[in-house]
């Protein structure tokens, strides 16, 4: 798969990740195959300091009702995500109202929009983004269980649905989404293969921004350290998210560098690899995670070739191969009849040379 020539609306992928996992106290299992040898440049430098932050919980206090209607004509299709209802074209201030909460994050997407993230109730089952240009809405973004896009798309659908509904296959490098194009956007909506094929995401887009490869295609997206960064911190809010439709338990979010750093190191090398020179993966979780003792568990996944979180998410969950790693912890709550809670740290980078242009680092650990 070349990278470099991406379908006509879905980003070009082709991770080689090769994530193992190493129990601490219990034998370690075999991985299914080995990490990419790494080059023999020194590793990035890390943060060595454990991660300080508390677990994500369930709110204390309902998020507040909506205080204000929306006012603005929306240009497409409503989203509804539990109670909340959202479209293309809405003003940023009637969102806003809509939410009724404080946005999580905020930044500027790699399409070059401000970009806000929403967590109502702030137990990751409505988690939503959307874009802004001109002070109004032009692209939605959730992975939830609560989410029904103007009756054509909903959580829990099946590919026949969406079949029936006018949603056609795409497929990239082991990566199929069901997409549609309205007369105002592009829809492209995510099915957990792996696990029955029922839909779980949706994104859309505002026509008006370009065409699909414009705005899904790494070489014609903007990346910058903030950028970057942002993305790295959505990544983890969406795999949460993910968790939460599964009725999962959630992932302690950090936020070390150390993901961030190992993103970097492989855009320097132009190669998605697990070690940094010698050092190992392993060792490296180890001395950064947990002050050089061993973890109880951990795992690393890699990529390339993603234009911004929502995707490499939704490719990592996507139609591959199910004995990695990343898929079978992604949602464990229990080890060998121990709990087992994880720790999640993500980190996102780009390089404008070569085919590759994008990697991200998935950092899944526990104590």
């Amino acid at each position: 798969s070349n990278p470099t020539k991406a379908p006509a609306s879905e980003a070009p992928v082709n991770p080689t990740s090769n994530p193992t996992k190493v129990p601490a106290s219990k034998a370690p299992v075999n991985p299914t195959s080995n990490p990419t040898k790494a080059p023999t440049a020194k590793p990035t430098d890390v943060p060595t300091t454990k991660p300080t932050g508390e677990p994500t919980k369930a709110p204390a206090d309902p998020t507040p009702e909506p205080t204000t209607a929306p006012t603005a004509a929306p240009s497409g299709n409503t989203l509804t995500i539990g109670k909340y209802s959202l479209s293309i074209g809405m003003s940023f201030q009637d969102a806003q109202n809509i939410l009724g909460s404080k946005c999580v994050d905020e930044g500027i997407s790699p399409q070059g929009y401000a970009s806000y993230i929403y967590n109502p109730g702030n137990d990751y089952s409505c988690l939503v983004e959307f874009q802004i240009r001109d002070g109004k809405l032009v692209e939605l973004s959730t992975i939830s269980k609560k989410f029904n896009y103007g009756g054509i798309a909903a959580a829990g659908n099946s590919i026949a649905t969406l079949k029936a509904n006018g949603f056609t296959a795409v497929e990239t490098y082991k990566y199929t989404i069901y997409s549609k194009t309205s007369d105002q956007e592009y829809i492209n909506v995510m099915t957990d293969t792996q696990r029955g094929g029922a839909v779980y995401g949706v994104q859309i887009f505002d026509k008006s921004l370009g065409s699909m490869d414009t705005l899904l295609y790494p070489k014609n997206c903007k990346y910058s350290d903030d950028i970057n960064k942002y993305q790295a911190r959505l990544t983890a809010l969406y795999l949460n998210a993910y968790r939460a439709y599964h009725g999962a338990g959630l992932m302690q979010i950090t936020d070390n560098g150390v993901a961030q750093a190992h993103s970097e190191y492989m855009a320097s090398k132009n190669s998605d690899v697990m070690d940094e020179g010698s050092v190992s993966w392993k060792t490296r979780f180890d001395q950064n995670y947990n002050d050089g003792e061993k973890l109880f568990l951990k795992t690393e996944y890699v990529s390339y070739g993603s234009p911004d979180a929502f995707s490499a998410v939704t490719y990592a969950i996507a139609e591959r191969d199910s004995t990695t790693n990343f898929y079978k912890y992604i949602l464990m709550e229990e080890y060998e009849d121990e709990a087992v809670d994880f720790c999640i740290e993500c980190g996102f980078a780009n390089t404008e040379s070569g085919s590759k242009l994008t990697f991200s680092a998935f950092d899944f650990y526990a104590y």
